[in-house]
Order: structure tokens, then C-alpha cells, then sequence
């Protein structure tokens, strides 16, 4: 994008003497403040138009951005068009404050059947200088109103063509100005209009000094407050009292300590979890995941936790399992007889190594059998 050199931004002296602006800021300011300073236009900007007019890296261009809505100076809005894309509007808040004494220009006067339009207002409004020009003449193009000479080179060639100070080019409800962020939470938990006009910047600024970032669980801990003293007295003023609870420091200061006991707390469960799951086995004939605690097979499938390494074992029981619940059920009540048949009390009494070990032989022999039988192996 480059600079035509008939373009230019107006820096007024309020903006040093009042708002305190100084380098990157002070310019950010003044470019969004030229094109909504009538009190109803906004500025629609891309971050490039912005780096391309200061010359500076788009992450400066954010930060300045950034700074002046957490300052209360500028107010940010999302807006979507036709296609559902969404884009960024602004407006500073001088801008609106100027409203009634842009109310004071005549309006539009009918002579003759002519329209005539009011002469340049020129006058100072709230410590500024100089006004800029907000409308000076009408060009038809086309059969469409287009914006007069200064405020068209700011356009940059841009698609859109700003409103001006009339009626004529205010646009539907989907390029109004919208709720901030503060506006919508306060609406949410505390009703509409519950505070003042000041409250949105107020809050910004108690929010960037007490570094609290999460807007809307901070609106929730007061509305909760609120209501804890709402149980013990009756409030007779419980907008007012919300207003307050709002900005004490005490109250940030616990909501801060809640967060972080919260945080604290979610980090030690995360890592008690992390551990149970470093300890769990998995089971390998049915995927089972679980803790070896006090038991000794698999809680899914009954599989012998000391067999897992054993592959032929496994091999069998993953045939097993493939049985229908009739054949499980023969399989087991025949598995019970060979042992119950092989191994008596008094057999384990009397019998000696060597007969144990030729019975046990011998079980090994007939359970082979039975797997044969139900084809678990060849």
C-alpha cells in the first residue's frame, strides 16, 4: 500500500495534554479518531492500512492496538458481513463524548425545493484545535453519494466508502455499533444497563492491573458474591453493591488466590492421573487397560495376569474367546472335573514330589485334549 503525499493525520493537542499518548500509540490513536470523530462513523482499517500509514510491524501494530482498548481509549467490536466473515470495526471514546455538540450543527434546510447543505462547522470541541473537515462537498458518481476530498484519500482505494456526518450513507443494523466484550458480560450477569457508561473502561483498567484475564469467570465470582450477601443481609441496593465488589482490590486479590488454587489443584489430579495410568497393564487378549491392584487376572476377560508373557497361552484364550457362551460354559465345567478329579485333599496329603509331578503331567496331557476338542489348538 503506499502513501499518497496529500495524505495526512490529524494530531490534536488533547490527545498529548489528556489522554497522555505519546510515539506509536499517539498515532494509532489519531488515525482511528480521523475517521470517526462526527460521533457515528467507525474505522475499518486492516492492521496492513495501519503498518502501512506508521510504518511499523504488524506485532507493534497490535500491541498499540491492544493498549488502547485495555486504556478504555478506543472501543473494539467484531462485525460480520453478508458471506460471514468476520472483520473489526473501532471508534475512540472521545468520539462519542463529542456527540451533543455535533448535535448543535444545523441539519439539512429546505429552500425553494433545493436542498442546501450547513456551512463547514469549525468550531472547537473539548480542547481540540482544529476539527477536520467532515463534510465540505457532494460528488454524484454514478448516482451515488461519495465521500468528499480528504476523507476519500484515506480510503486508500479501499471497496467501501465511509459514512459521513449525514443520514444518507449510515448503513443496516449489521454495520451498527456493537456490544463490547464488558457490555456483553455485564448484561449477562447483572441485567441491562446495570452500570454506568464509564463501567466498560473502568473495567478494562481494573482488569490490566490486576492481571486478570479471564473476563467472564470474573463476572461470575461476583454475581456469586453478591448472592452470598444477598443469604446473610438484605440488599437493598444490589447493582450498587455488585458496582463495588467489583473493583475492590480485595476481592481480585481472591478471586486471583481461588484461580490458582483451582489451577493447583487440576494440576495435581492431571499428574495423579498420569501416574495411575503409567501403572496400568494391558491385558493381551482383549486390549484391557487396568490396574494390577489386589487381583490376578484380567477384570475383562479373565485372562491369568501371570500367563501375559506366555504367547501360547495366549493364543488359546484369544481362541476362547471366540467361543459361543454354550461352549465357554462346557469348556469350563469340563476344565473343573480334570482338576477336581487329579487333585483331592487327601491326595495332596499323602501323594509325594514324584506323584505330584506325574499327576500334574497327566493334567497337562488331558487339558491339552479339551483344547483340542473345542479347537483352541491344533
Amino acid at each position: 500500500m503506499n502513501i499518497k503525499n496529500e495524505n495526512y493525520i490529524q494530531i490534536s493537542g488533547w490527545m498529548i495534554n489528556e489522554l497522555d499518548l505519546k510515539g506509536n500509540e499517539l498515532l494509532v490513536y489519531a488515525l482511528i479518531h480521523g475517521f470517526c470523530q462526527d460521533g457515528k462513523s467507525v474505522f475499518k482499517g486492516s492492521l496492513n492500512y495501519i503498518m502501512a500509514w506508521l510504518n511499523i510491524s504488524k506485532p507493534t501494530a497490535i500491541a498499540c492496538i491492544q493498549s488502547l482498548i485495555d486504556k478504555g481509549m478506543i472501543v473494539k467490536s467484531i462485525i460480520y458481513n453478508k458471506n460471514s466473515v468476520a472483520g473489526c470495526e473501532y471508534y475512540t471514546k472521545k468520539s462519542r463524548n463529542i456527540e451533543s455538540e455535533l448535535q448543535k450543527i444545523p441539519q439539512k434546510e429546505e429552500k425553494g425545493g433545493k436542498e442546501i447543505l450547513p456551512p463547514q462547522n469549525k468550531k472547537e470541541l473539548k480542547g481540540s484545535k482544529e476539527i477536520l473537515p467532515l463534510q465540505t462537498e457532494k460528488k454524484s458518481e454514478g448516482g451515488k453519494e461519495t465521500l468528499p476530498g480528504w476523507s476519500k484519500n484515506l480510503t486508500m482505494g479501499s471497496k467501501e466508502i465511509l459514512p459521513n456526518n449525514t443520514n444518507d450513507n449510515i448503513k443496516d443494523s449489521a454495520t451498527a455499533v456493537k456490544k463490547t466484550d464488558f457490555e456483553i458480560l455485564c448484561e449477562k450477569y447483572f441485567g441491562k444497563n446495570a452500570f454506568d457508561s464509564d463501567f466498560p473502561r473502568k473495567a478494562a483498567a481494573f482488569f490490566s492491573k490486576n492481571q486478570i484475564n479471564n473476563h467472564d469467570l470474573y463476572f461470575s465470582f461476583i454475581k456469586n458474591k453478591l448472592s452470598e450477601k444477598q443469604k446473610i443481609n438484605q440488599v437493598k441496593n444490589p447493582r450498587g453493591l455488585a458496582y463495588r465488589l467489583f473493583f475492590q482490590s480485595d476481592i481480585a486479590q481472591e478471586f486471583t488466590e481461588q484461580q490458582q488454587t483451582i489451577l493447583l489443584k487440576k494440576q495435581n489430579e492431571e499428574e495423579n492421573q498420569r501416574k495411575v495410568e503409567e501403572r496400568k497393564i494391558v491385558c493381551p487378549c482383549c486390549g484391557n487397560k487396568f490396574l494390577p491392584d489386589y487381583i490376578s487376572s484380567c477384570p475383562e476377560c479373565d485372562f491369568d495376569i501371570s500367563a501375559f508373557d506366555n504367547k501360547e497361552k495366549v493364543i488359546i484364550h484369544k481362541k476362547y474367546l471366540k467361543l459361543s457362551d454354550q461352549q465357554k460354559t462346557d469348556y469350563q465345567n469340563e476344565l473343573k472335573d480334570i482338576y477336581f478329579s487329579m487333585n483331592t485333599f487327601i491326595d495332596l496329603i499323602k501323594e509325594t514330589p514324584e506323584q505330584r509331578k506325574q499327576k500334574n503331567v497327566l493334567v497337562e496331557q488331558k487339558e491339552k485334549e479339551l483344547n483340542i476338542k473345542y479347537g483352541l489348538v491344533s
